[in-house]
């Protein structure tokens, strides 16, 4: 999460961050790419939903 968000990781839940949709959009992308680089051992938790 951190690499996928970079500064805004500082406030990741908090209500300050000024983008929420696109960091829910990186989160997922983020986590697809992980998952397409490691098709053997994908991550262990459900994708991030849409919002």
């Amino acid at each position: 999460m951190k690499e996928a968000l970079g500064y805004d990781y500082n406030y990741f839940g908090w209500w300050w961050v000024e983008d929420e949709r696109g960091t829910n959009q990186r989160l997922r992308d983020a986590y697809d790419q992980y998952n397409a680089e490691h098709p053997n051992d994908p991550l262990p938790f459900e994708q991030f939903p849409v919002i």
